[in-house]
Parts: structure tokens; C-alpha cells; sequence
């Protein structure tokens, strides 16, 4: 009877990966050389100009109002922002209503 030759060595399925890494280990080595060295500027010239502030309205009278936490508002009329200082106050929405059309009446006039 014939019998099958034995193989000393069997026969491998697998793809030998070895060479591939090390080909990938030099490119990584060559772009991590060269890439410092591809960092280019762009140079740009920008416009030299000079700038004057806008005009400001110096009899500009600012009203500021402030809403306290326990629901009653206070505001401030002055030339500019202020919310520190109180020159009136009101208890409710439409007192205060009634206060700033005052207030607006007499800086209209």
C-alpha cells in the first residue's frame, strides 16, 4: 500500500508581515524627519491706516434699569451706565412706567 510522503514542514496560510512594518517604520522616520522642515509662512501685508474714535453726543443722557430680586426696580439717569447708584426706585412695573415717561418728558423737552 502506498503510503503519503509525511512533510517535515506544514504548509503555512498565513502572510509574512515582517517586511511590511519595517517598510512602514522607515516612512514614519522619513516624515517625521522631513515634516519640520515643509512648515512654510505665509507673509501678508496688512494696511496701515489711522482711526479716529466716532463722535459722541456729549448732552446724551443715559437712563440704566435695574431689577432688584424682590421685584421692585430702580434705575439711574446720567451720562453714562451706571448701576450702582439709585436716583429712583418703584415698588411696581406700572409705577415705574408712570416714573420713566416722566423722566423721558422732561429730557425731551
Amino acid at each position: 500500500m502506498l503510503r503519503k510522503p509525511v512533510a517535515k514542514h506544514a504548509l503555512k496560510a498565513e502572510m509574512n508581515v515582517v517586511p511590511y512594518i519595517d517598510v512602514m517604520l522607515v516612512l514614519l522616520v522619513i516624515f517625521m524627519v522631513t515634516a519640520p522642515l515643509l512648515v512654510q509662512g505665509v507673509k501678508l501685508e496688512l494696511p496701515k491706516i489711522a482711526s479716529e474714535a466716532l463722535p459722541t453726543d456729549s448732552q446724551k443722557t443715559i437712563l440704566t434699569l435695574s431689577v432688584v430680586s424682590d421685584g421692585s426696580y430702580y434705575w439711574n439717569v446720567g451720562p453714562e451706565v451706571d448701576i450702582q447708584s439709585r436716583s429712583d426706585q418703584a415698588v411696581s412695573l406700572d409705577d415705574m412706567v408712570e416714573k420713566i415717561e416722566q423722566i423721558k418728558q422732561q429730557h425731551e423737552a
